[in-house]
């Protein structure tokens, strides 16, 4: 018995040390496994070809998936990609080797016609390498778009918008249908100021024959360029120069006169380039720009100027504008990046700027201009671009290559240590307003319907250890509640056994005086005949039957107990 209860209390001690040992993560933030495949939206012009990019995304290791991919054959033709097989419209997709929680496949396809494909998925599975989970995670699917459209048709506008002189005026006033003008400058003008805008901003300008100016009549060209690269249109002006007045003789004198400033010929370093200062702006006048003069080097030269009064450009002799730099009293090329009609100038970094945390300066191509740009991997689409806009805002810009959109991006400020004085924290916030959530309503399209992992989740093998000393401590209480069950059934009968014993001997000794006093009493001998009794003799104390006796004994000697019923 004590051998029993021991074995009981060693399996109670092992049940409380389990649960003991246990670890408990009151924080535990669990997620259910769950997968999502996701379409990328293109788009493209009729005759080329684009990409279509299907990710599959796990919140546990995934080890295969499959599905279909479908697809308009009259707008989309399938060229190449990572199906393994194809059928009219579909592709079928089977991977039986994957890894890891994210995979991506790409499809290149064919454009055939202006419209739209949508390029949905189907007959899906997306297997995990858990086997505590079922052979097929619950799926989100979002599907994509193909949008194609009609071929860009360059422009064929070689038409001007304005035209005008800095010396005289134009005769007859200018009108666009109108290709021939007339006017009339003094003998000590040698070169004509010729202000000319296209009525398409992507056509070009060109004024020739507007410099070193004979006496009489000089024709000046205009020529316009239209997008196409092949329509044109020439506009004249006929300038009748006077003739020069003579020079008078100088006036001896005995203070020396001032060295007279040259009027053109400056030259400056742009770069490693070394440019001279044009005297006449012939290039087209960028939108949010006007016509001006300004101060460089004691020489009056002619610029446009900002309509925000901040910026400045010149022409230099390569007929290109270039940047007025007041920090350094330098110059940089004019360059600009025009996105949804409208024009950004992109401007050196000024002094008060830093460049954002984990962005680094490189040069990127954008239209025909070599632009200096800040990216954070060299193989990211967009990168970031300091410029101004169209209403003269200077600020930090998003320049998506692939889109060619920008949009306008914040910084959080944050004190710099030991200044108080608010810093860049290196991370770009976007507008609201301009900030398009993909179909899933995440703003950067990543994983769809994926539960985002938490600091307090349990991995895998977590998870089984606990299910599986959860599965012992079970087995140890049924073992537990099953020997109690023994141990208290065995309890019992004893208990009842003894009963029995006990009444057993109390019928016998019952019997055993009932018999005692049936028996007869037994003869006396008798005493010699002596004539005379013995003076001393005892008196004889009265006889006690058997039946007497057995109960004496009974009451006198203690009662005996066994060991169960104690």
């Amino acid at each position: 018995m004590s051998g029993r209860r021991k074995i009981i209390r060693s399996l109670i001690c092992a049940a409380l040390l389990f649960v003991l040992v246990l670890p408990v993560r009151t924080s535990v933030v669990s997620a259910a496994a769950s997968a999502a495949i996701k379409v990328a939206s293109v788009s493209c012009e009729k005759g080329q070809t684009v990409t279509v990019s299907v990710t599959v995304s796990t919140t546990v290791d995934m080890a295969m998936y499959q599905y279909t991919l479908s697809y308009d054959t009259a707008v989309l033709q399938y060229q190449s990609g990572d199906a393994d097989g194809e059928s009219a419209g579909t592709l079928r997709i089977i991977k039986e080797s994957a890894s890891g929680t994210s995979q991506t496949l790409k499809f290149t396809f064919k454009s055939l016609a202006v419209g739209s494909s949508k390029v949905s998925v189907s007959d899906y599975i997306v297997c995990p390498t858990d086997i505590a989970y079922d052979d097929s995670l619950p799926t989100t699917v979002t599907n994509g778009t193909v949008t194609v459209k009609a071929p860009y048709q360059a422009s064929t506008n070689a038409n001007l918008k304005s035209l005008s002189v800095g010396q005289g005026s134009l005769s007859p006033a200018f009108s666009k249908s109108v290709y021939e003008y007339a006017v009339s400058v003094g003998g000590g003008v040698d070169r004509l100021t010729v202000s000319a805008s296209p009525e398409d901003s992507k056509a070009t300008v060109k004024v020739s024959g507007n410099t070193n100016l004979k006496e009489g009549a000089n024709t000046v060209t205009i020529k316009v360029t239209a997008e196409d690269g092949k329509t044109t249109k020439t506009y004249k002006i006929i300038v009748t120069r006077a003739k020069p007045s003579p020079t008078p003789s100088p006036t001896p004198s005995l203070t020396p006169e001032p060295t007279a400033t040259p009027t053109q010929g400056v030259t400056v370093a742009v770069g490693e380039q070394t440019l001279t200062l044009s005297d006449v702006i012939t290039a087209q006048i960028p939108e949010g720009f006007e016509e001006t003069t300004f101060e460089y080097e004691n020489v009056t030269v002619p610029a446009l100027r900002s309509l925000s009064g901040e910026l400045l450009l010149v022409q230099m002799d390569d007929g290109k504008l270039y940047l007025y730099r007041p920090a350094d009293n330098g110059f940089v090329p004019y360059q600009v990046i025009t996105a949804i009609q409208k024009t950004y100038t992109v401007l050196p970094l000024p002094a008060s700027e830093t460049v954002p945390e984990g962005y680094i300066e490189t040069v990127r191509t954008i239209g025909a201009e070599e632009v200096t740009v800040y990216v954070n991997s060299e193989d990211s689409e967009s990168c970031l671009v300091y410029a101004m806009n169209w209403n003269g805002d200077c600020a930090w810009y998003r320049y998506d290559g692939e889109e060619a959109t920008m949009q306008r991006v914040f910084f959080d400020a944050q004190p710099q240590p030991g200044t108080g004085t608010p810093v860049p924290s290196g991370t770009p916030t976007p507008k609201p307003s301009q900030t398009a959530p993909d179909g899933n309503g995440s703003a950067d399209g990543s994983l769809s319907g994926g539960a985002e992992e938490s600091s307090g989740k349990l991995s895998d093998m977590e998870l089984w250890t606990l299910l599986g000393l959860s599965g012992v401590l079970f087995c140890l209480m049924l073992l537990f509640l099953s020997l109690y069950l023994h141990e208290r059934n065995r309890h019992a009968e004893s208990v009842d056994a003894g009963d029995a014993e006990e009444e057993h001997i109390s019928l016998a000794d019952l019997e055993t005086a009932a018999v005692a006093e049936n028996e007869p009493e037994p003869v006396t001998a008798a005493a010699p005949e002596t004539g005379t009794e013995p003076a001393d003799a005892p008196e004889a104390e009265p006889e006690q039957t058997a039946g007497e006796e057995a109960l004496k004994v009974d009451a006198s000697e203690p009662e005996e107990t066994t060991g169960e019923e104690a």
